[in-house]
């Protein structure tokens, strides 16, 4: 994996008027086992998104001078994980959702490999898979994914204990793969 090409990086920026600014931090743990990428798993008890499998993040807020520290921020809130802990590493490709997020992904390495566990009420557990294993063509299939009562996509999947990845969080995902994989 080559890590450093985050830092070179030029996302794509999307204008959509329209869209909640939001961002998410895609967290790279460092392992004896090789870097292991962290995601939470949304409570069933949400509004929006429930039981979907994500990385920390959500909306911007007022008191947020960037997205960077939007991203931040909500991993703090959400995982415990703190600003000092994490070299950002560069952003990826923005994304929209179908609820209306515009997500802008920040790529952090976290300085040392820790017990991470959920600190707020969003989510109900996190989970580990190594980017090694990503990058398997064998670790994705194509799904069909439904989306409310009536929306069905095929789409790129792939499971990590047990939860199937899907949607913005599966295509970002990707989207890291493209940037650090030869």
């Amino acid at each position: 994996m080559k890590l450093d090409r985050l830092g070179a990086h030029v996302p794509n920026r999307i204008t959509w008027q329209g869209g909640v600014p939001s961002a998410v931090l895609v967290p790279i743990l460092p392992h004896p086992d090789g870097h292991q990428l962290l995601l939470g798993r949304r409570g069933e008890h949400l509004a929006s998104h429930r039981g979907q499998m994500c990385f920390p993040g959500g909306r911007l807020e007022p008191d947020d001078p960037d997205l960077v520290t939007c991203a931040l921020r909500e991993a703090q809130e959400e995982v415990g994980i703190e600003a000092r802990e994490v070299v950002v590493l560069g952003q990826l490709d923005d994304h929209v959702t179908t609820t209306g997020y515009r997500i802008t992904p920040v790529v952090g390495l976290l300085r040392q490999d820790r017990t991470i566990t959920p600190t707020s009420e969003e989510l109900v557990s996190v989970h580990r898979i190594t980017l090694e294993e990503l990058v398997r063509r064998t670790t994705w299939s194509r799904e069909a994914v439904h989306q409310g009562a009536s929306m069905r996509i095929v789409q790129d999947v792939f499971h990590v204990d047990g939860h199937r990845v899907w949607g913005a969080t599966a295509r970002i995902i990707q989207g890291l793969l493209k940037v650090i994989t030869p």
